[in-house]
């Protein structure tokens, strides 16, 4: 009789064990899905720094040498020719702003960086650099990090055009600003070159979902005539961006100078789309996996 007891008692603890690793193994996948729930919805909650709403990116392109409307020009009348362009847009009614750059805009797959290093200062090592013109704290609404409007902002850019400025957390932490902001007039290597650092701005992320270093960006203003073929983004004024991209392209013609031309215009809501589809792609199925994880669980504790 205690044989059989033993025996008896032997295979519930047998079944008990392996139920207890089928929980395990469950708790550990579903704590892992659900902690990259929490992380990416943290994320996208978090203050992204700009605003890309009434805002979009133009194509502009130039004449191959091979088209029979292509007029045969040297670099400095090209330049001339994007500056017009520059100045035709920013004078459209419609439009309350225009900014060039390289690799500047956000939602972008095009970034660069650039090594960065200080006598006393700790924690620099590479930042994205946005080459821009002045406007384009303007455009996308970044604010200075002692709350300086995007107008204030885009002043103390002018004021020190051979100046960089940096996000609030180039140091590595968003506490470091106070320490940052004090070093303003100081003397910083990047990648070899002396450059000032003129002013400190909020942190603008890359995206909803990036966070950490990624997000480190410094502002190198550059003159307008500096950055033809490169990006060129307009904000449109509130209620006057309705089937904006429809009357631009009517008027395109209007706005061809020498071999500059527009050829499409982009809304960055579409944008932002496009570049994120990846990501939250990859959020639904993760999704679709917990709630069949979870359904199953559900299943297996009833049976149980």
């Amino acid at each position: 009789m205690k044989r059989k007891l033993l025996r008896q008692i032997g295979n519930e603890w047998t079944a008990n064990i392996w139920l207890a690793l089928e929980l395990l193994v469950v708790s550990v996948v579903m704590w892992y899905l659900v902690d990259i729930f929490f992380t990416y919805s943290s994320l996208y909650r978090e203050p992204r720094g700009f605003d890309i709403s009434h805002c979009y990116l133009i194509n502009q392109k130039k004449l191959s040498p091979k088209s029979p409307d292509y007029v045969e020009k040297e670099s400095k009348e090209n330049k001339d020719d994007f500056e017009r362009l520059y100045d035709a847009l920013e004078s459209r009614p419609d439009i309350e702003a225009v900014a060039s750059g390289v690799n500047a805009y956000f939602y972008n797959g095009s970034n660069s960086a650039i090594g960065m290093s200080h006598p006393t200062l700790e924690g620099l090592d590479f930042a994205l650099i946005r080459r821009i013109t002045p406007s384009f704290v303007r455009v996308f609404r970044l604010y200075g990090s002692r709350g300086e409007t995007p107008e204030q902002l885009e002043k103390m850019i002018i004021e020190n055009r051979n100046a960089f400025f940096a996000s609030s957390n180039l140091l590595g932490s968003e506490e470091k600003e106070p320490l940052l902001h004090d070093h303003i007039g100081d003397q910083f290597d990047l990648s070899g070159d002396t450059v000032v650092l003129g002013g400190v701005f909020k942190t603008a992320r890359y995206s909803d979902y990036s966070n950490g270093p990624f997000n480190a960006s410094i502002l190198v203003p550059v003159e307008t005539r500096h950055l033809g073929d490169y990006e060129l983004m307009v904000r449109v004024k509130e209620k006057m961006d309705v089937d904006f991209i429809d009357r631009l392209m009517k008027d395109a013609d209007n706005y061809r100078f020498g071999n500059y031309y527009i050829a499409s215009v982009q809304s960055f809501d579409r944008i932002r789309e496009s570049y994120q589809r990846e990501d939250e792609n990859e959020l639904i199925k993760k999704g679709i996996a917990s709630a069949f994880l979870a359904l199953n669980i559900f299943l297996g504790i009833l049976g149980t």
